[in-house]
């Protein structure tokens, strides 16, 4: 039974008129005639009881009146739902975070959407360095906070990047390196060192060499870590140095590393907001467009 038949029911149930029902629902008195048999006929009751005169409702249709009322406003309810969840306002939006970046980059972000939005449900997951992308890509998130090195293009194509920011490199090296006690650092004090890079981050790998190249540093030996929590080992053993995004130094204690400004205009790090193209989640839609216009006003 279609609940446009159960709304025109209620209509009438409520006037008791077939001409006024008729004209507050824009049909006419034989289509609304015509319904009304067609309710009678599929619940096999006489729900209204017709004379020349007035028109009343049956025990039955007074039943079934209270239920229509309820089974289309539910109806209501549903369809507002499903059009909040397409313009993702009690959608759910799972994000990834950088180790030590969310409250610099996107925790006043996301303050202000939950307050406009607040049916909206986020889950989030701090990363450590590499495994955002690999998640978004994977389908398990829907957008990330990422430090982002080169160009867009040089990621996989099926990514879009919104910018939110830029981060000059420090350099990290053990306490008893012979560069420590500088005040500031530059390309050419890195000519024969040993530079640590992540094994995980081909990006940023490319990133470092190809700046060795254009300043003509040329490394002692490349060694790799794993993440930056290994970065403290692996920095000791080495004796090595390592260029990272500034957000770093400020969230990871570690104990005998120093970090040492890095005064070279192209040594930076794009802080990104980096999910899918094709993501269709309404909510991340939303929550781009608050973005964007946050950026707008600032």
């Amino acid at each position: 039974m279609k609940t446009q038949y159960m709304q025109e029911f209620a209509t009438l149930g409520s006037c008791l008129s077939f001409s006024h029902a008729a004209e507050e629902l824009f049909i006419s008195q034989s289509t609304l005639s015509r319904h009304i048999a067609f309710i009678e006929e599929e619940l096999g009751e006489a729900l209204f009881s017709r004379s020349t005169h007035s028109v009343k409702l049956t025990s039955a249709g007074k039943i079934a009146l209270e239920e229509f009322n309820r089974i289309t406003s539910e109806y209501d309810v549903l369809l507002k739902n499903l059009n909040d969840y397409k313009k993702g306002r009690n959608g759910k939006l799972r994000l990834g975070t950088l180790l030590g970046a969310t409250d610099r980059y996107i925790s006043l972000h996301l303050c202000n959407f939950k307050k406009s939005y607040p049916e909206t449900t986020i889950s989030m997951h701090t990363y450590d360095k590499f495994e955002v992308i690999h998640d978004i890509l994977g389908g398990r998130m829907d957008i990330g906070l990422v430090c982002r090195y080169g160009a867009p293009e040089s990621y996989n194509e099926a990514l879009a990047f919104h910018d939110i920011g830029a981060e000059r490199l420090k350099a990290a090296l053990p306490e008893d390196h012979p560069l420590a006690g500088r005040r500031i650092l530059h390309w050419d004090d890195l000519d024969n060192e040993s530079i640590l890079l992540f094994s995980s981050d081909a990006h940023y790998n490319n990133y470092i060499k190809r700046l060795m190249e254009k300043h003509k540093v040329k490394p002692k030996k490349l060694v790799y870590t794993e993440q930056y929590e290994t970065i403290k080992f692996d920095l000791i053993a080495s004796n090595s140095v390592s260029l990272t995004p500034e957000h770093v130094p400020d969230e990871l204690t570690l104990r005998n590393i120093v970090f040492l400004p890095f005064d070279e205009d192209d040594a930076f790090a794009g802080i990104s907001l980096v999910y899918l193209k094709e993501n269709a989640n309404p909510t991340l839609c939303l929550f781009l467009d608050a973005i964007r216009a946050a950026a707008d006003k600032a």
